[in-house]
């Protein structure tokens, strides 16, 4: 098949995942919830003239996605920015499921006030078991060639789609949430726009309280994941990148389990 790269990034990123820009001559595999709209709002739009989203400029992208070969990927600087799956699950189970999905129950649900978690209506029971039932029953029924934003299948979707294809890297960098400041300054030197990375919000949370999640909760991450099924669970989903990028948090998280068990079982 001819144009396979673009074939790839066309069935498996998906035109809402991609940014491109002429005037800069880049190519940004956009994964959700690896602070991209900082990235994309707090510095790209405010000094990139040109710089092209399918959300933004729905016709000038499809001009350049419908024009896109292999040849002209690799003309261009091509990166994008990963996070731990366990992490960026949570991430968007919050983002999608509690903050939207359940937003207006929030009168019920004790988790919820006004569609934002906060930490005096907060229920980690309650929290949890939505969560153990969103990765155990929800991710089954993931549909892998449905890559619009309504769906919100690119918050689940594997993120080694976005940087590996038939065997090899395609992209000439892999940043990484985990260590976002530094590789945030390799790409902005290379594109010459600020190292200075804002926080724009882009879930309920940041959007109207200026915190992240993990501060407004008053929790880390880790503590949803004090169930060992559902962190192999998600090794079944997420094998691959983890096995690329995060080979270290399946037995980290093993162990934190254990950890954490005990002491909210102690408490």
């Amino acid at each position: 098949m001819k144009n396979k790269l673009t074939h790839h990034i066309k069935n498996k990123i998906g035109k809402f995942n991609v940014i491109y820009c002429p005037s800069k001559n880049f190519i940004w595999y956009k994964v959700p919830k690896t602070a991209g709209t900082s990235m994309f709002r707090g510095v790209m739009l405010k000094e990139i003239d040109d710089v092209i989203s399918y959300k933004a400029k729905p016709k000038e992208f499809d001009l350049w996605w419908d024009s896109l070969t292999d040849e002209k990927i690799k003309e261009c600087y091509t990166f994008t920015f990963v996070r731990s799956p366990y992490d960026r699950l949570v991430s968007g189970f919050n983002h999608l499921v509690i903050e939207n999905t359940l937003k207006s129950l929030h009168d019920v649900w004790p988790i919820i006030n006004k569609g934002i978690p906060t930490p005096d209506g907060y229920d980690f029971n309650t929290l949890h078991s939505l969560f153990h039932l969103f990765v155990t029953r929800c991710l089954e029924n993931y549909d892998s060639n449905d890559q619009t934003m309504e769906s919100g299948s690119g918050h689940w979707m594997p993120q080694h789609h976005f940087f590996e294809f038939d065997g090899y890297q395609h992209v000439d960098f892999i940043g990484t949430y985990e260590t976002l400041a530094d590789d945030w300054k390799h790409v902005a030197n290379k594109l010459q726009i600020s190292e200075k990375l804002p926080f724009v919000g882009a879930s309920n949370t940041g959007k109207v309280s200026g915190m992240t999640r993990e501060k407004l909760q008053g929790i880390s991450w880790t503590w949803y994941y004090i169930d060992e099924n559902i962190i192999n669970k998600v090794y079944e989903l997420y094998g691959r990148e983890i096995d690329l990028l995060y080979s270290e948090y399946n037995e980290f998280l093993l162990k934190k389990s254990k950890e954490l068990k005990e002491e909210y079982c102690s408490d």
